[in-house]
């Protein structure tokens, strides 16, 4: 007998193997769940992806940007890199989000009748095609602080951070200071992009359960009846009978309040479908990151609202899971029996 945390299989004399038996699955408790828990998703490939990206771009700074400090100099390099822009907001210790409010202001006091702010991409790509909105951007960065023209439309607590004086550009000499700006500035990615890892590994374990029994899955797929895409859904989108959200939050936040009243809503959708069409289709909710320990409140009634409540430890799970609520027909392989 070979046992695991989710399944059992059990095997008789001379080595042949009967049908698989696999443990019900069972919801786990808040408290059981927390037990379970881990603040942080470590995938050691993708750190060292990070810490080479991030050196590349501490290489780039180091080598090109000493000669930002007219003019000339500054938009040449805008010019020669694609990051510029984002490698002069880390330097000055200045948030994108704020770069782009000022230069929507910009545009609207030239006219400019436009519904969606410009990304740091275009604002670079329309440097390169208006010098004149060029040299206001480069005289913004390099001397914002006290340049008169500023000084009445942008608040000065802003403006003040706005500057490529010698000071600044001493930091350029400090490839460990580099280092930590760089890393200050990309924070907000690493976040985004570990969720995606996140995603991914869920999507692995389908992948090798697709191997396994047949059965199929879709992701970022909108199901009509619930009006809004779902990140998993198995076997589809058109008939799903598992429906797996994610959420990997690092940090805290408002949208973790919208998101838990987003799943509430989305759990009373799929019970009244669920009555109405005679299924027992699983909300199941993925919970991962030290930012819901941060919001207990919303992540107990996260908990409470969904079918099944899973995370990296407990990920094996998702089999019985699938193993019950899926139907035969969508099994093209032998589906093993559930016991208690």
């Amino acid at each position: 007998m070979v046992e695991s945390l989710y399944s059992t299989i059990y095997f008789i004399k001379g080595g042949i193997s009967l049908r698989e038996q696999i443990k019900q699955p069972k919801k786990m408790s808040f408290d059981e769940f927390k037990q379970t828990y881990s603040p942080f998703f470590i995938d050691e490939n993708y750190e060292n992806l990070v810490d080479s990206e991030i050196d590349s771009i501490v290489d780039s700074l180091y080598k090109n940007m000493k000669e930002i400090g007219t003019i000339e100099g500054l938009m040449d390099y805008i010019q020669s890199d694609e990051e510029s822009l984002a490698n002069i907001l880390s330097l000055l210790g200045f948030s994108a989000e704020k770069f782009m409010r000022i230069t929507s202001m910009f545009r609207m006091t030239q006219g400019d009748n436009f519904n969606t702010e410009w990304k740091l991409s275009q604002i670079r790509a329309k440097m390169l095609t208006n010098s004149a909105f060029a040299n206001k951007i480069c005289r913004l960065l390099l001397n914002g602080a006290s340049d008169e023209e500023f000084s009445d439309t942008i608040p000065k607590f802003y403006l003040d951070n706005l500057i490529l004086d010698e000071r600044t550009l001493q930091q350029l000499t400090d490839k460990k200071r580099l280092k930590r700006l760089v890393k200050q500035k990309r924070d907000g990615k690493y976040n985004n992009d570990v969720g995606d890892r996140v995603e991914d590994l869920i999507e692995a374990r389908l992948i090798k359960l697709g191997e396994k029994y047949g059965i199929t899955y879709e992701r970022e797929k909108f199901v009509p009846w619930i009006a809004r895409n779902m990140d998993f859904t198995i076997p589809n989108n058109n008939d799903p009978y598992v429906i797996i959200e994610v959420s990997y939050q690092i940090t805290t936040s408002s949208a973790q309040t919208t998101k838990r009243e987003v799943e509430v809503k989305t759990s009373e959708e799929i019970r009244r479908h669920n009555i109405q069409n005679g299924k027992d289709i699983a909300f199941v909710n993925f919970i991962e990151g030290g930012g819901w320990l941060g919001r207990q409140s919303d992540m107990r009634k996260l908990v409470h609202c969904s079918d099944y409540v899973i995370n990296i430890n407990t990920l094996d799970m998702l089999e019985s899971i699938i193993v019950k609520h899926v139907p035969d027909k969508f099994f093209t392989k032998e589906k093993p029996e559930l016991i208690d």
